[in-house]
Order: structure tokens, then sequence, then C-alpha cells
């Protein structure tokens, strides 16, 4: 599944537990992309991919 920089910053926020304001802070420096949030979920869990990290769920 691919998922826009919207739906992205909704999991880094309910998911992966990454604060609001800190994601807002991100996403004003880095550029509201996919980019920007996949840098971010790879900073906060080692995963380089949305899709990969929440196929970790899906296997449990």
């Amino acid at each position: 599944m691919k998922y826009d920089w919207e739906e992205m910053y909704d999991i880094l926020r309910d998911v992966v537990g990454v604060d609001e304001n800190a994601l807002d802070l991100a996403f004003g420096i880095g550029g509201c992309s996919e980019d920007t949030a996949c840098a971010i979920l790879n900073y906060y869990t080692g995963w380089k991919t949305f899709e990969g990290y929440l196929g970790e769920f899906e296997e449990d």
C-alpha cells in the first residue's frame, strides 16, 4: 500500500508515538513530503519504509 505524506504523519503520530510538535517542526523544516516522513520513521524506528514497518504488525 502506498501512503501520502498526510497518512504518514498520522501513522507517525498515532502508531509510532512521535509528538505532534516534533512532527510539525520536522515537516516545517524538511517540507511536507514522503521523503521527510520516511526520514522521521527511520530516525524513530530504524525502518526505511512505512510498508515494512507496518508489515511487522500484520505478521504478529
